[in-house]
């Protein structure tokens, strides 16, 4: 299609659209082809060490950068959109799924965009392991039968087409061995929390901690996302093992966080951050 578009009668583009569907990366290439400046909001939003600049001191930067006469902005921010797409000659809009529908790990392991067709798997996985599960998670005892199940995959579809999370499941050996994925996506803040669990014959052999180093990794480089939370109930050493395992630093304990098994119990909060997981990577 890039090739079919005569691109000479534009001068000022503007991408928008989903986080980590490419847009930066298309602006790149548009750049070069173009032989326009790529301006990347994201650079212009944060101050260093990622402080947020205030909302007129951004404005105002956005304002100058737009009466530029050539240029390719790549980048959100709704409160500036009308101002930019007004000054714009193309807009190139970009909505796709925001998780791949299948990350493959290593030979045995993989994750997968849950779906409708996994309602009966997943359902079995639940139930075989309700009196593990019930230590930790509070929805096991709301799920008891197949429908539960679906409504589950029905609310996690609606989340993924509303951009706002997903789940996967963590495919092993080609069997299900549990769920894992993002909670809620802040945009505002942009931060997300990872969710997990597994069927207890699938702990203790390094699955979900390979599951969350690339989804954590999925998070800073395809997402954009600044920081990524993980929490664990206070009694769960193995899964505060997790984050602990890929250098997640703990934030501390969150009191009364969650209920469940008519009580309140504490959580252990861990965070990570991107320019933190991007220095371990290099």
């Amino acid at each position: 299609m890039i090739n079919r578009i005569d691109w000479k009668n534009f001068n000022r583009i503007l991408l928008i659209g989903s986080p980590g569907t490419g847009k930066s990366t298309v602006a790149k290439f548009l750049g070069e082809k173009l032989n326009l400046e790529v301006i990347h909001l994201d650079k212009y939003f944060w101050k260093p060490d990622w402080e947020m600049r205030s909302r007129y001191e951004f404005d105002e930067i956005v304002l100058e950068l737009i009466m530029k006469d050539k240029w390719i902005i790549d980048g959100n921010y709704s409160r500036t959109l009308k101002v930019r797409a007004k000054r714009a000659d193309l807009i190139i809009f970009f909505d796709f799924p925001i998780f791949k529908m299948n990350i493959i790990i290593d030979k045995n392991l993989k994750l997968e965009l849950i779906s409708l067709s996994h309602v009966d798997e997943l359902y079995r996985l639940t139930d075989d392991n309700r009196k593990f599960l019930n230590k930790w998670l509070p929805w096991v005892k709301q799920t008891n039968n197949v429908s539960d199940t679906k409504d589950f995959i029905r609310n996690s579809i609606k989340k993924s087409k509303e951009k706002n999370g997903f789940d996967c499941l963590i495919i092993y050996n080609n069997k299900i061995a549990g769920v894992i994925g993002l909670v809620e996506i802040n945009k505002a803040r942009n931060v997300t929390e990872i969710g997990y669990w597994l069927g207890e014959k699938y702990t203790g052999i390094g699955i979900m901690t390979k599951s969350c180093k690339v989804l954590t990794d999925h998070c800073f480089k395809e997402l954009k996302l600044n920081r990524v939370i993980i929490k664990c109930e206070i009694s769960n050493k193995a899964s505060q093992h997790i984050p602990e395992r890929l250098g997640y630093f703990k934030q501390g304990v969150m009191k009364r966080d969650s209920f469940y098994n008519q009580k309140y119990e504490d959580n252990v909060q861990y965070s990570m951050f991107k320019r933190e997981w991007n220095k371990d990577s290099e």
